[in-house]
């Protein structure tokens, strides 16, 4: 009788927690969808719909990364919880790909603290969701696309430098030099991606030179590599 208490306490705070613990630190992807008011109806069912199918692969993929999966919070709201860096970078990169060409995001990663252990993300609010809604109104501001925030500010303003030079660039691309660019990341020589494509190797040559897709590919595996190094579980 004594252990009865003991474990009925137990199971009321295991209900509705997803096992979330706010004394750890979590990391937490917020992405708002840019303008989406302003879509043609067709336009924005179209990329609402591929955002939602990519949500849906990202949480597949990354179920063992992920403390809350992602979720379409406020119709034009992404926010997901992870429980450590990896998948960061390539989940916002996932979330931008699935909405071009009909419309683009502004992102923020954080590292913090959580205020409320709940499997609604609506609900669980503290220090690392004020600090990236903060940021999202502010880049919203100064028509920025990404922000990070860490712990060390010297490596928050180096990603951050590092993401908005990659994606500045890619948002130049014609979609033929955003198609060499996706394969290119992916590790594929040029001759490869000519094959796959099916056009000469001169012109993946010419294509990647005009966009400076070695520039931007660099710049994205300095960043996925500098998070790595940066955020501490």
């Amino acid at each position: 009788m004594n252990g009865i208490p003991l474990i009925l306490e137990n199971q009321l705070k295991s209900i509705d927690s997803g096992g979330l613990d706010v004394r750890r630190r979590y990391m937490l992807v917020l992405a708002d969808v840019v303008a989406s008011t302003d879509m043609a109806p067709d336009r924005r069912a179209a990329a609402f719909g591929r955002l939602d199918e990519a949500i849906q692969d990202l949480n597949r993929r990354f179920a063992h990364d992920l403390a809350l999966p992602l979720t379409r919070a406020y119709g034009d709201e992404v926010a997901g919880l992870l429980l450590h860096h990896e998948p960061g970078l390539e989940i916002l990169d996932a979330l931008r790909e699935s909405l071009h060409p009909d419309g683009t995001l502004r992102c923020v990663i954080a590292a913090g603290q959580i205020g409320v252990p709940s499997t609604d993300i609506r609900r669980v609010g503290g220090e690392v969701f004020k600090k990236a809604d903060e940021e999202i109104r502010q880049l919203g501001a100064r028509n920025g696309f990404f922000s990070c925030l860490l712990d060390e500010e010297v490596v928050s303003l180096a990603l951050t430098a590092l993401v908005n030079t990659a994606n500045a660039l890619i948002e130049r691309m014609t979609p033929y030099q955003r198609s060499v660019w996706r394969l290119a990341k992916q590790g594929l020589a040029q001759r490869e991606i000519a094959e796959r494509l099916g056009k000469f190797a001169q012109s993946v040559s010419d294509a990647a030179r005009r966009a400076a897709i070695d520039t931007v590919v660099a710049a994205e595996n300095a960043a996925k590599e500098l998070l790595s190094k940066s955020f501490q579980r």
